[in-house]
């Protein structure tokens, strides 16, 4: 069965420099920092896109989950408002941290859908 969450949290925690052992400090301090660079969400984003490369399948369901088209700029929708939801605060640190064993809490999938 495919699973949702796992394809999302693939997409954003693998690309993050967090990504290994994040500490709750480590994490505040990227987030103040994206919250004071829009350039440096955008660079994250643009590598987090560029590293996925999922099934049509996955894409689809991403698509669907996301609410946008199943196109090329998917991957970059779905990383950009993650990295914005991190940013703003939206996305806590138990949220990644969730997200980065595979769960996702109910704030991540509205994120995601931008709502």
């Amino acid at each position: 069965m495919f699973n949702i969450p796992k394809y999302i949290s693939t997409i954003v925690v693998a690309s993050m420099a967090l990504s290994g052992c994040v500490s709750s400090t480590n994490y505040a301090s990227l987030q103040e920092a994206m919250k004071g660079s829009p350039e440096l969400v955008e660079k994250m984003t643009d590598d987090c896109a560029g590293s996925y490369h999922g099934s049509a399948t996955e894409r689809e369901y991403l698509a669907k989950l996301a609410r946008v088209p199943n196109n090329d700029k998917l991957p970059k929708v779905i990383c950009l408002r993650a990295y914005r939801g991190i940013a703003t605060g939206r996305i806590t640190y138990e949220d990644f941290m969730s997200m980065s064993s595979g769960q996702l809490r109910p704030v991540v999938i509205r994120v995601i859908q931008n709502r």
